[in-house]
């Protein structure tokens, strides 16, 4: 992990931007080496054409094209579908395996995205084939790097060959052709990346960054989102997707001006970058993610809460696919997250989760956490801050496991957890159970008492407020070992295992919670 503090005297710096061509289409073309790379291939979602190879594109096909309108351009078009991600995300995390082992251990390596990936080699070893100060043959240089500083052309010279030789790695070892950038920020990197595609590479010299910046379209420097432009469009009427870095500039100042549109955080940021200034450090990515989420969204409106939830079943059998896949054991998420987007909303989304419960034995009852996924969907849907959401008016969700925890290989590997109710009995559980015919706060010990239990009943009579709703399930937990018994109800929006007499705090938690969130 790079300290900020030092970046002052680590400079000149020099950044890589690997990028890997037409990423989905090669994916296929790996997976079925009978597909001719002259074959014009269209990666479909839904009924959208959302990107193609060069082929593709030569004969008039583009992303985000119906597919068809594509076919109409293309009629000899071989379609994929692209709805599953599992083996595009398997062929990234491979790619990035790849760069890991290849590049020597100070490079930091920032995962963009399943295509892109940032490499730092400011304070990597010169590359040996750099010594000659030329570049490599596949390398397009955007300026003059002989007029430039003579200790940053060296440390661009070198990582030009840094970037070569990581493609190459890629190209033998994983079978994916990529292009690069190089400069002297992610800034720099990323939009010379695009110049000379595919299978090439591009590197600036530091003296054109600005320059070179200048000319581009404004939509081109990143964090001008959509709301940032709707912003600059309302207090300038003139400008239009042809006006330039240069023309915005122009219109922009200082960093105060930006503040005034984009606010105070943002705005300073954005100033810099129009002018090709770019400190932002390349940031490792960790091998646990953050999360792991999938989403979907339909335009057709969902006819029921039934029909919803099927679809939260499907994304929520995806994640936990990906979960599987990609972190699995002893890995342990804290929370799951149901976001939903509404039409009336334009882009604002709407969040709740929950606390994941069962330690490392969370993955031992699939229906639990299908149970919390629905109670969140069904809270949301509810309402909460911003009242009803009509069912028809979803549009999309995405379902989310977040924060993971790795358990030291100790705690992994060792002895069996024990259950939520062994753990209360150690501490002295207070969970309110039916002994005979009167209700008292300690575990039952009678086989046969147990046996005539009647959990509807106790429902009604430890709890008659909550016993009639639907969401509520009154549960036994036994612990074999201890021989005790405690009647439980589980939470509908985190599965937990709760006393009836905690019921109302444990509600409040969940309040405080979806508030923060």
């Amino acid at each position: 992990m790079q300290d900020p503090s030092t970046l002052a005297s680590r400079s000149p710096r020099a950044v890589i931007l690997i990028d890997l061509d037409c990423f989905y289409a090669q994916c296929e073309h790996v997976r079925d080496p009978a597909l001719s790379t002259t074959t014009p291939v269209g990666i479909q979602q839904k009924n959208i054409i959302v990107t193609a190879n060069y082929a593709a594109r030569l004969r008039g096909v583009g992303k985000l094209m119906l597919v068809h309108d594509a076919l109409r351009a293309c009629p000899d078009l071989a379609i994929r579908n692209g709805e599953d991600l599992t083996h595009y995300r398997a062929y990234s995390k491979q790619i990035w395996a790849t760069l890991r082992a290849h590049f020597p251990a100070p490079c930091a390596i920032e995962r963009l995205g399943l295509d892109e990936f940032f490499i730092d080699v400011t304070d990597a070893p010169v590359h040996p084939d750099s010594e000659t100060g030329q570049l490599p043959g596949d390398c397009h240089a955007v300026g003059d790097l002989a007029g430039d500083d003579l200790l940053a052309v060296e440390a661009l010279v070198s990582a030009s060959w840094w970037a070569h030789t990581a493609r190459h790695h890629i190209l033998t070892e994983c079978g994916f052709t990529t292009s690069a950038g190089i400069g002297p920020s992610k800034l720099a990197a990323k939009l010379v990346s695009s110049l000379h595609k595919p299978n090439l590479q591009t590197v600036i010299a530091p003296a054109m960054v600005a320059v070179y910046v200048a000319g581009l379209p404004f939509r081109a420097i990143p964090g001008l989102g959509s709301s940032v432009r709707k912003a600059l469009r309302e207090h300038f009427p003139t400008i239009t997707d042809s006006t330039t870095v240069a023309d915005l500039t122009t219109l922009l100042p200082t960093a105060a001006a930006w503040a005034r549109i984009a606010g105070a955080r943002v705005g300073p940021t954005l100033a810099a970058l129009c002018r090709g200034i770019d400190s932002s450090l390349v940031i490792d990515t960790p091998t646990t993610p953050t999360q792991l989420s999938v989403e979907d969204a339909f335009a057709s409106p969902t006819p029921s809460i039934t029909d919803l939830e099927s679809r939260l079943f499907t994304l929520l059998q995806s994640v936990l696919a990906r979960f599987d896949t990609e972190l699995g054991a002893p890995a342990v998420p804290k929370s799951l997250r149901v976001t939903i987007r509404t039409r009336s909303s334009g882009f604002k989304r709407t969040s709740a989760s929950a606390p994941v419960v069962g330690g490392l034995r969370w993955r031992a009852d699939e229906n639990a956490v299908l149970r919390v996924a629905r109670g969140l969907l069904r809270k949301l849907v509810a309402g909460g801050v911003g009242g009803a959401v009509d069912v028809g008016d979803v549009n999309l969700i995405n379902v989310a496991l977040v924060h993971f925890d790795v358990p030291s290989s100790s705690t992994a590997a060792g002895a069996a957890q024990p259950t939520l109710l062994a753990q209360w009995a150690r501490a002295g559980p207070r969970a309110a159970v039916l002994d005979g015919g009167g209700e008292t706060t300690g575990p039952v010990h009678d086989r046969a008492a147990r046996a005539r239990l009647d959990l509807n009943d106790i429902a009604a009579r430890i709890r008659p407020d909550l016993h009639d709703d639907d969401d509520v399930l009154v549960l036994v937990e036994h612990d074999d070992a201890a021989d005790r018994m405690a009647i439980l109800m589980a939470c509908p929006f985190c599965a937990a295992s709760v006393a009836p007499w905690s019921w109302d705090v444990h509600m409040v938690a969940h309040d405080a919670d979806d508030n923060i969130d």
